[in-house]
């Protein structure tokens, strides 16, 4: 761990023989769980909720901490809110995915079978700098079309695996769809009445968000583990739904439900 302090391992052996982290009031330190199954991140849970009654704690973490504070009683899990959340009722959904799983892929697949309008990102075409500002105009006015004419578009920059190495550095080319992409959004909100969108891969979810200019993100409702249903905010604007899943998240219908919530 890079951090000029100390930084202790908790094992599932000392937690079940009660061995817990101590400190004094004035020494920082990091602590390690290990843990294996929903018991033990209960009980990593209820140290943590304790400890967070005598001072500041910071928790870093997948969504397994979240889980460990939901288990433990700490936090209300947003599916147990779902019932009591109340979304307002929306004009438009857009998804933008820069993903190449197969997981989106299909889930591309079943969103155009039940009405979402597929925009394919020309990426080809992308990695030529003189045609980047085209290839962004045409995204949008065919998705703006899409949107005019009652449809929820689906922009997508690939489905399943590249596999065309004429197209350069695959850093770059996976940096430039994400940009492209969080402009194309930030275009279709500003002409269109837009107020949920879906973000689909983990490194395109990052870079759309910033090109949003997003400064919090607040879960609204439970969609799949991991990829819930957010409120966005951005200053001065009204804040938007928008749900962020990594390339293999999520179940076939995954915007479908993002859709119907």
């Amino acid at each position: 761990m890079q951090a000029a302090i100390d930084v202790t391992l908790t094992s599932i052996a000392d937690m079940g023989a009660g061995r817990w982290p101590q400190h004094g009031s004035t020494v920082r330190s990091a602590h390690v769980f290990d843990t294996t199954d929903v018991d033990d991140l209960k009980s990593v849970g209820s140290w943590i909720n304790n400890e967070a009654d005598k001072r500041t704690v910071f928790c870093v973490g997948s969504s397994g901490v979240e889980t460990a504070l939901v288990e433990c009683g700490a936090l209300v899990s947003t599916s147990a809110r779902h019932s009591e959340c109340r979304l307002h009722k929306h004009n438009r959904m857009v998804v933008v995915s820069g993903s190449c799983s197969k997981t989106t892929s299909s889930q591309i697949d079943v969103a155009v079978a039940a009405g979402f309008v597929p925009v394919l990102l020309d990426v080809d075409r992308l990695m030529l700098d003189p045609e980047i500002e085209n290839v962004i105009a045409t995204t949008v006015r065919a998705a703006s079309e899409a949107i005019a004419r009652g449809n929820d578009p689906i922009i997508y920059s690939a489905k399943g695996a590249r596999t065309d190495t004429r197209r350069g550095d695959p850093t770059e080319l996976e940096s430039r769809i994400g940009e492209c992409l969080g402009e194309i959004l930030s275009e279709l909100l500003s002409i269109r009445q837009i107020d949920r969108a879906a973000i689909a891969g983990g490194d395109t979810s990052g870079r759309v968000t910033r090109a949003l200019g997003a400064v919090a993100i607040k879960v609204a409702v439970h969609i799949t583990p991991g990829a819930p249903l957010c409120e966005l905010y951005r200053p001065g604007r009204t804040p938007l739904l928008v749900a962020l899943k990594g390339g293999q998240m999520g179940s076939d219908d995954y915007f479908i439900k993002v859709r119907d919530a």
